[in-house]
């Protein structure tokens, strides 16, 4: 801007209030400098906010150039020789205030990207999912979209980023109990269990329902604790033939903790938690490319890889043809796959040659999908125990709810063909289930 020297000192303060006062309407938190040959113009009046920071004399010991802005203290002033042959002396302004940068703690973003490898994952994870344990949950429409859309979040970020929880499966000849992952409560850990109920079936797809089971509620979550969690398991299910197949994501304290309570069990770990962490593993431990990394993750889990192999010799004619593709491509991996990988796959082999109900891509979604209801059920916030042991028992009650119309021929369920004995006429069934015939309902409540 430009006034001549004979020009009205108070229009120009006028108009240089104006543009200023537009600029910080437009960007209220940038800085503003305004410099120049002021002469007779002043504009600690129509701008009180701002600080004129030239103290040193530019021109015959008067100060006429100036430099306003609103940063308090901002510069500090000296004189320099004039340029050339001007009457102006120069006057550098050095920097009295922090920049923004040094002053704020620096700000944290988390950036994630999608591979082929998560993209796998998550269609993985959604085939997996038993979709009708959050129809089961839900009563209404606009509360089964929330808990779905949630759900569909959560694979995301699980599939973009994974970490480890602790979560295992177990089934038994007459029950089938699944773990659901840890979640926190402050310093404690909270630990339910969930089961198909046997007694009760989906007329539509012949499927049982998931019910949770006993839950654990610790500060410690180690061995000791387990065991003591695992042999309250092991008491209700001193009926069972033969002892249950526990499941886990290679959570170290829960299988040595299971395998001591229940010698004779025997072990599975979830396929997708074990191709994740050897994806994980090539990537970040061994350095390899996506290529070769693809090419070894499938010989272990793609189709006809060493996961599926239906008989002992098969699996070990594969696992030579693999070791020599590690061996080539990665051998800085072969070590830690013998040790590590390869038992666990060992042990899924035998698991499934003997369990039926097991498959080689056998995963513990049902306990992801169940564990997602609870977090939707206390608004994924931290809650007083109280508080969270009620909002687990409205679910379980809703749960026994849903046996007892199934025993009297109501509701989404019916009795399963081995416990149609336990059908109560429409009528009297209430009656005769609250007072009458208590053992029978409890009987049926232990399926």
């Amino acid at each position: 801007m430009y006034w001549s020297p004979q020009a009205n000192a108070k229009q120009a303060e006028e108009d240089i209030t104006s543009v200023v006062n537009k600029q910080q309407t437009k960007s209220p938190d940038s800085v503003v400098l305004i410099t120049g040959d002021f002469n007779q113009c002043t504009l600690s009046s129509s701008l009180p906010t701002f600080h004129q920071y030239i103290t040193c004399p530019t021109r015959n010991n008067k100060t006429i150039k100036l430099c306003y802005g609103n940063i308090e203290e901002g510069y500090k002033s000296t004189a320099l020789p004039p340029l050339g042959i001007s009457d102006h002396c120069m006057v550098q302004l050095t920097p009295k205030y922090r920049p923004i940068l040094k002053t704020n703690k620096p700000r944290k973003f988390k950036v994630t990207t999608k591979t082929v490898e998560n993209i796998e994952a998550l269609r993985g994870c959604f085939a997996c999912t038993e979709w009708t344990v959050f129809q089961e949950a839900c009563e209404n429409l606009a509360e089964l979209n929330d808990i779905i859309t949630s759900y569909i979040k959560f694979c995301e970020g699980a599939a973009s980023s994974y970490s480890q929880h602790n979560k295992f499966e177990i089934s038994g000849g007459s029950a089938a109990l699944f773990h659901l992952g840890t979640f926190n409560r402050g310093q404690l850990h909270v630990i339910p269990t969930v089961f198909k109920h046997l007694g009760i079936v989906r007329p539509t797809t012949n499927t049982h329902p998931i019910f949770i089971g006993p839950t654990l509620i610790n500060g410690n979550s180690d061995r000791k604790t387990y065991s003591t969690f695992f042999n309250f398991i092991k008491q209700e299910l001193e009926d069972a033939p033969k002892d249950p197949v526990i499941g886990s994501d290679e959570e170290m304290a829960i299988c040595i903790a299971a395998k001591s309570v229940f010698p004779t069990g025997s072990l599975i770990s979830c396929s997708r938690h074990l191709k994740s962490n050897m994806i994980l593993y090539l990537r970040d431990k061994v350095g390899l490319a996506t290529r070769t990394r693809n090419n070894i993750v499938s010989a272990v889990f793609g189709p006809g890889g060493l996961t599926s192999s239906p008989t002992k010799a098969i699996f070990e004619e594969r696992l030579t043809n693999i070791k020599t593709t590690i061996n080539d491509q990665a051998p800085a991996y072969l070590q830690h796959f013998t040790s590590r990988v390869l038992p666990i796959l060992q042990q899924n082999l035998d698991t499934m040659l003997t369990w039926t109900e097991a498959s080689h891509d056998w995963t513990n979604n049902n306990c992801e999908s169940m564990n997602h209801i609870l977090k939707m059920k206390i608004d994924w916030r931290p809650q007083a125990i109280p508080q969270l042991i009620e909002s687990t028992h409205e679910i379980v009650k809703g749960h026994y709810t849903d046996v007892e119309r199934a025993i009297m021929g109501r509701g989404e369920y019916r009795l399963h063909e081995d416990f149609k004995e336990y059908f109560v006429q429409p009528g009297y069934g209430a009656p005769r289930l609250m007072n009458n015939d208590v053992a029978t309902w409890r009987n049926l409540k232990g399926h």
